[in-house]
C-alpha cells in the first residue's frame, strides 16, 4: 500500500517517456501546482468508478467510463483549427489502422452526421458544431449495442477550446459580469459571470441556436448531449443554463419542439472545465437544475464534469478572485483510473490517492503525468497534429486523400 500524489517520483516507460518528450501543447501542469487547492481526503479503490459500473440512468447501459469516452470523442474534434464536419464526413478513411481516429468507436458508429458548424463573430469565435449520434438500438446487428455504447438517439452539441490568440486574451479577462437571471426564477440571486467566456459565448449564441433548434426540432425524442474540453466546457455549462432557465436569447426551449411529454433528457459531460463564476451563479445552476429534474425526474440532467491530475486548467481563474467551480460533484482521472470526489470538496485540485501497488498502477497507466491533453485515456494532441499536417485548412480538400496516405505511412514518426 502506498499513498501517493505529484510529488511523488515515477519512473517512466519508454514508451511513456516518448510520449511526454513529443508533446507541443501546453498541459498546464506548472500552474496546477502553482495554484493547488489540497483536499485532506485520501482517494481509495472504494472511490474508483469501475469499467463495468452502469451509468447513473439505467443498469443496463454500459459503462460511465464508456460513456465519456464516448463523448470525449465528439469534444476532441471540435477544436477550432480542425473540421469537424470533414472529419464526421471522412471517419471512415481517418479510423483505418494507423489513422489519427483509429480507436474512436464513436464517431464511426453507422449513422453518425455533423448537422452544422458553427463560430462566433469573425475567424476569432469559438467554433462548435451540432451532431445526431444514432442509438445502437436503432443500428440493429450483433455487436452495434457495444460499439455505440449508449441506446437513445443523441443531439450532440460541443465547443471547441482555446485556439487562438483572441481566446487567450478572453481567458484572462477575469472581471465578472452580471449574469441575466431571467426574471421569472424564483428568488434570483445576484450572480455574476466570467466576462471573457460569456463575450465568447454570446458571441456564438445566435449561430448555434439556429442549428440547435432545427436539430432539436428534426429529431424531437432525441437525448442532448453538451460537451466539451477546457475553454469548451465552459461553454457547454453557459448553454446548459440558458436551456435551463429558458433564456429567451436562444429564441427557443429544449422542450418545445414535440419532445416526450416527460422532458427532454439533458446530459452534460465537461472534460478539465475551468471556474466560470461566483457562488451566485453556481446557486443558479444548482436551482435550476433541481427545478428540471422535479419537473422531468432525477435522470433527466446528469451532470459529469472531469478533473485530471496536474491539469491546472481547472484551478483557474483562482479561487481568491471570488470564482467557485459550477460543478459540485466532479470526479478525478488519476493513472487511467475515475474517482468520485467527495460531497463538499467541489473545489479541491489535488487528492492524495492510495491505490494499492502505486508503482505497477504508474506503469499500468497510459499517461501517468496527467495534464490537460489526456482525458478519457487518450493522447489528445495525437489526431490534433495528425489532422494539422494535412493542411485542410490552407491546402483544401483537394488531394487529401493522397497528404492522408502518406502520412499514414509516416506514422511511426507521428506523435504517440
Amino acid at each position: 500500500m502506498g499513498i501517493i500524489g505529484s510529488s511523488d517520483r515515477i519512473k517512466l516507460t519508454d514508451a511513456q517517456r516518448a510520449v511526454y518528450k513529443s508533446e507541443e501543447g501546453y498541459n498546464f501542469r506548472e500552474i496546477a501546482r502553482l495554484l493547488v487547492r489540497r483536499s485532506g481526503y485520501t482517494l481509495t479503490a472504494a472511490d474508483i468508478i469501475s469499467k463495468k459500473e452502469p451509468s447513473e440512468s439505467a443498469s443496463s447501459s454500459p459503462s460511465l467510463i464508456a460513456r465519456l469516452a464516448a463523448w470525449g470523442e465528439f469534444a476532441e474534434i471540435a477544436l477550432g483549427e480542425l473540421d469537424p464536419a470533414f472529419i464526421i464526413r471522412e471517419i471512415g478513411s481517418l479510423s483505418e489502422p494507423g489513422g489519427p481516429y483509429e480507436a474512436y468507436r464513436a464517431l464511426a458508429a453507422p449513422g453518425v452526421r455533423c448537422l452544422g458548424v458553427f463560430q462566433g463573430p469573425g475567424r476569432k469565435g469559438v467554433q462548435g458544431y451540432v451532431a445526431f449520434r444514432p442509438g445502437s438500438g436503432k443500428q440493429g446487428g450483433e455487436g452495434e449495442a457495444e460499439r455505440n455504447e449508449h441506446v437513445n438517439d443523441e443531439v450532440v452539441v460541443t465547443f471547441s477550446g482555446t485556439c487562438n490568440v483572441w481566446h487567450v486574451f478572453q481567458d484572462m479577462d477575469v472581471r465578472r459580469a452580471v449574469y441575466p437571471v431571467p426574471s421569472t426564477t424564483e428568488k434570483t440571486p445576484s450572480a455574476r459571470v466570467h466576462k471573457g467566456f460569456w463575450r465568447l459565448y454570446t458571441g456564438l449564441r445566435p449561430a448555434m441556436a439556429k442549428i440547435l433548434s432545427s436539430a432539436l426540432e428534426q429529431y424531437p425524442t432525441a437525448d442532448l448531449v453538451l460537451t466539451g474540453h477546457s475553454l469548451g466546457a465552459a461553454m457547454c455549462y453557459l448553454l446548459a443554463m440558458d436551456v435551463l432557465l429558458g433564456s429567451g436569447e436562444l429564441g427557443f426551449g429544449v422542450n418545445d419542439k414535440g419532445a416526450n411529454e416527460g422532458g427532454r433528457k439533458i446530459t452534460l459531460a465537461a472534460f478539465g472545465c475551468p471556474r466560470i463564476g461566483d457562488s451566485g451563479l453556481v446557486k443558479v445552476f444548482v436551482d435550476a437544475v433541481a427545478q428540471y429534474r422535479k419537473k422531468y425526474g432525477e435522470n433527466s440532467f446528469e451532470e459529469y464534469s472531469i478533473k485530471a491530475f496536474d491539469d491546472g486548467a481547472h484551478c483557474l481563474p483562482q479561487h481568491g478572485f471570488g470564482y467557485r467551480h459550477i460543478c459540485q460533484s466532479p470526479f478525478y482521472l488519476y493513472h487511467g483510473d475515475l474517482y468520485r470526489i467527495p460531497a463538499g470538496d467541489a473545489e479541491s485540485s489535488y487528492f492524495k490517492v492510495d491505490s494499492g501497488d502505486h508503482t505497477d498502477k504508474a506503469a499500468a497507466s497510459l499517461y501517468p503525468l496527467g495534464g490537460h491533453n489526456y482525458y478519457n485515456n487518450r493522447n489528445m494532441e495525437k489526431p490534433m497534429f495528425f489532422m494539422k499536417k494535412l493542411k485542410l485548412k490552407t491546402l483544401g480538400e483537394e488531394g487529401w486523400e493522397e497528404r492522408y496516405q502518406k502520412l499514414k505511412a509516416q506514422v511511426v514518426n507521428v506523435k504517440n
